[in-house]
This record gives structure tokens, C-alpha cells and sequence, in this order.
């Protein structure tokens, strides 16, 4: 079975045992021929739409620290996937708006993990150089803004309000700076 074939629970298994890999394998001295192996398996991860979402939960929700000091080779993966730019694009304004709303719901370890997601999003944005992320971020932060446009239903879907709203509008700008 292909990962572009998986199911979200078995690419969220996967994603958690390569990063386990990759985290392990970083401080040893591996050798050329392992990081290539290794980085077909991350660009076959992140070859579909299932699979690419599940690689982002594990990979930026995760306690793994891989998120917070991106390798190149995992950067130029990310950057091939044809799904980075919309899922990153949510995935900073979920973080962001979920962060108020576990706040307003007095939970603040899960706002803290939500800051930690949002955080870890906005490095990656500001070091992968994408035009196509660069182009959805500013979709959604004039979906954001007005409401209607691509990511209207996105927004309309998970019910944010002014405050979420204008927290991702703001968060989106901090990552395009």
C-alpha cells in the first residue's frame, strides 16, 4: 500500500514513526543513502491529501522537536507537496482561533498547545519561501476579513468570530513578514 492510499489513522501512525526516525537519526551520523531513503518516505507521506494532513498534526501538534528547528530536507518535502499551502494556510488560523477559544474555556494547557502549533507554523511558513502558500495565505486573510471568498465556507465551517478572525488576520501577517 502506497501512503497516498492511507487512511488518516494510518498516515498519523506513520508520520509518528518517521519523525521518531528522522529525531533518532539526527544525532547520528547517518549517511547519505539513509537521508535519501528517508526523504522518499516523508515525500511519498506527503504525496496525498489524507496523508499530508495527518504528517502536519503529527508533525507540528506533536511533542517531537523536529518542528521546532526544520531540516532542510524536510522543508524541501514539504515545499514538493502539492496540499502544503492550503493545509498550512488553515492549520495557522485553526491554531490561532482555537488558542481563544481554549482560553475563553479557561484550558490552558490546550492553549498552550495551540500557541505551540501556531508558533511552529509561522517558522515554517517564514522559512519555506513558498509563492503558493504566500498566495493562499493571502486568500485566506481576505476570506478572513470579508468573509466571503475562497475560504468563506472554511470559516464559515468551524463558526469564528471577530476576535478569531482577527487574530488569524493578524498571525497571517506576522508569518508573511
Amino acid at each position: 500500500m502506497t501512503e497516498t492510499n492511507m487512511t488518516f489513522e494510518e498516515a498519523l501512525r506513520k508520520s509518528e514513526e518517521l519523525l521518531l526516525f528522522f529525531s533518532s537519526s539526527s544525532s547520528s551520523s547517518s549517511s547519505s543513502e539513509l537521508d535519501a531513503e528517508l526523504q522518499k518516505h516523508l515525500n511519498e507521506l506527503l504525496s496525498g491529501l489524507a496523508s499530508s494532513r495527518a504528517f502536519f498534526v503529527t508533525f507540528l501538534a506533536g511533542d517531537n522537536t523536529l518542528a521546532d528547528d526544520v531540516p532542510d530536507f524536510i522543508l524541501e518535502s514539504i515545499k514538493r507537496s502539492s496540499a502544503h499551502a492550503e493545509l498550512l494556510s488553515k492549520n495557522l488560523v485553526m491554531s490561532t482561533a482555537m488558542r481563544i477559544t481554549h482560553k475563553r474555556d479557561g484550558d490552558e494547557l490546550n492553549a498552550q498547545g495551540s500557541e505551540r502549533v501556531a508558533r511552529r507554523t509561522t517558522q515554517l511558513i517564514q522559512r519555506l519561501h513558498s509563492s503558493p502558500l504566500r498566495s493562499k495565505l493571502l486568500e485566506m486573510k481576505s476570506s478572513l476579513q470579508s468573509r466571503s471568498g475562497e475560504f468563506a465556507e472554511f470559516i464559515k465551517r468551524w463558526n469564528y468570530d471577530d476576535e478569531q478572525c482577527l487574530a488569524a488576520s493578524k498571525a497571517i501577517e506576522s508569518a508573511l513578514s
